[in-house]
């Protein structure tokens, strides 16, 4: 329920500072995007912990989270996974030392 709550919260604020700040002229319509970020994300992470501290999981809801549960696909790794990441960011970094010796 915290998380559920906290998240509506912070999108509510971020709607107010994105969509509202910069035509009610309030306090905050002077502030950079970043604050609006920053403002939301601290109401929803003060929220969550304010509806935990008051209303915390239950043993029941805690043991029940507990439990372990199957996967329904099959996790096992790859075993070209790592060869794979390292060609993936080799071919990053010449692809951007090729765009850079093209532009200049």
């Amino acid at each position: 329920m915290a998380a559920k709550t906290g998240m509506i919260a912070g999108i509510c604020a971020y709607a107010v500072f994105t969509f509202w700040g910069a035509d009610i002229k309030t306090a905050f319509s002077d502030y950079h995007w970043l604050h609006g970020y920053f403002v939301s994300f601290a109401l929803a992470v003060g929220l969550m912990l304010v509806i935990g501290y008051f209303k915390p999981k239950t043993d029941a809801e805690v043991a029940a989270s507990e439990v372990p549960v199957t996967a329904p696909v099959d996790m096992t790794p790859w075993k070209h996974a790592k060869r794979a990441s390292y060609i993936i960011v080799a071919l990053t970094i010449a692809m951007y030392l090729f765009l850079q010796k093209m532009a200049g």
